[in-house]
């Protein structure tokens, strides 16, 4: 058994103002950033969700390991673009998100490998709680709605006792959903 890497990029970055999926972090597109973690790791294969700004984010990607497939429905909600890209995988799935560019290759992979070992679902649990990556196996996959609000996976997989936790020593990677954030980052990268 293998696993296979799923990043959520479809956003419309409300919050932000602008594709926060294209903003510069370390020289590349914060999306290119965290495709080349998941490149990077042991995944057998990288989709990526693209939807709002989807042409400039798919460009962004050009060059690397990732396919891409189009959520078409990404202004109702994040869960929409989970649905799509766990439809475009054939193996258990690590779930990352494209604005969090501090995540670790040794995290996703400690992800996959929970679940090659046959775990039902994982996340991840930072010394300051659980974040992403999480991971999912097919049979949570196929136990999934159809539609659901935006929290729901996350709520469920940190509430459910059949879920592995990974556990790390490092801090959460900052979320870079606001021009806060993202000067915030700015200065992490500059340290």
């Amino acid at each position: 058994m293998s696993f296979e890497v799923v990043v959520l990029a479809a956003g419309s970055a409300r919050r932000m103002g602008r594709p926060k999926q294209l903003l510069e972090v370390g020289g590349s597109a914060m999306v290119r950033r965290v495709v080349d973690v998941a490149c990077s790791t042991s995944a057998e294969r990288v989709v990526v969700v693209v939807g709002a700004h989807g042409d400039l984010v798919a460009r962004s990607l050009e060059g690397s390991c990732a396919s891409y497939v189009r959520n078409h429905h990404h202004e109702s909600g994040s869960y929409s673009s989970l649905r799509v890209g766990l439809d475009a995988l054939v193996e258990p799935a690590v779930v990352v998100v494209s604005d969090m560019p501090g995540i670790s290759p040794d995290v996703v992979d400690a992800v996959g490998a929970s679940l090659e070992a046959g775990s039902w679902g994982v996340i991840t649990e930072y010394v300051d709680g659980p974040g992403h990556p999480f991971g999912l196996s097919i049979g949570l996959i196929e136990a999934l709605p159809a539609a659901a609000p935006d929290k729901f996976l996350f709520g469920m997989l940190i509430a459910d006792d059949r879920v592995e936790r990974v556990r790390t020593r490092a801090r959460k990677p900052l979320d870079v959903n606001t021009p806060e954030a993202y000067r915030r980052l700015d200065t992490s990268e500059g340290d």
